[in-house]
């Protein structure tokens, strides 16, 4: 134990990050390489105006529930990280009239993600309605109906049919370009998770 204590390194937010090399001489992992899973995210916060925004670009001021990608638009040297899924997330952060459920569908519909890598490569163009995977964005009065409509399943989870391989020192990033200014949703999060396995050069 105490050769792994002795090559703990801090990492960038404060955190402790075990090398590994001591994994490997404390033996604690059992794939007999030095892959994990693993997840980098980063989040936005929606504005009242139309424009672009991009993910991964700005780390500065914000803390681990934001983002927790060491270096802005970069895998860290000495590091790779193969993606297989890409996930959003969207949460409010007040209470939201009824009158803001079709701004918000509009939003998923118009708000278009561009992932680009190094460093103006375009390896593809999604609405957010295509990424939380909903085929239907439909609002109705309950009073109006009769019968209970179908809920769109909001199952967070994108699948890329060719994994991306982010080298250390790669640069990276997600554009998100806002079609519409959607004020009403204006201060909610918009998060990005970049899934798959992380990999260590030794």
């Amino acid at each position: 134990m105490a050769g792994i204590v002795g090559t703990i390194q801090e990492a960038s937010r404060g955190a402790a990050q075990i090398t590994s090399d001591a994994l490997n001489a404390g033996n604690t992992h059992g794939t007999g390489r030095d892959e994990w899973d693993w997840s980098y995210k980063d989040r936005l916060v929606i504005p009242a105006t139309a424009g672009q925004d991009s993910f991964f670009t700005v780390i500065a001021g914000k803390n681990l529930s934001a983002t927790n990608l060491p270096l802005p638009s970069q895998i860290p040297s000495g590091e790779s990280l193969t993606v297989h899924t890409v996930k959003p997330f969207y949460t409010a952060i007040k209470a939201h009239a009824a009158a803001d459920v079709p701004v918000f569908f509009q939003f998923l519909a118009g708000t278009v993600c561009e992932i680009s890598v190094s460093p103006n490569k375009i390896l593809g163009q999604w609405t957010l309605q295509e990424m939380f995977g909903i085929p239907i964005l439909f609002s109705v009065q309950e009073a109006t109906i009769q019968f209970k409509f179908p809920q769109p399943l909001y199952n967070g989870l994108f699948p890329i049919n060719q994994v991306i391989k982010l080298g250390g020192k790669t640069t990276f990033r997600v554009n998100v370009y806002y079609n519409f200014a959607p004020a009403a949703l204006a201060g909610d999060y918009l998060d990005m998770s970049f899934a798959g396995m992380r990999g260590y050069s030794t």
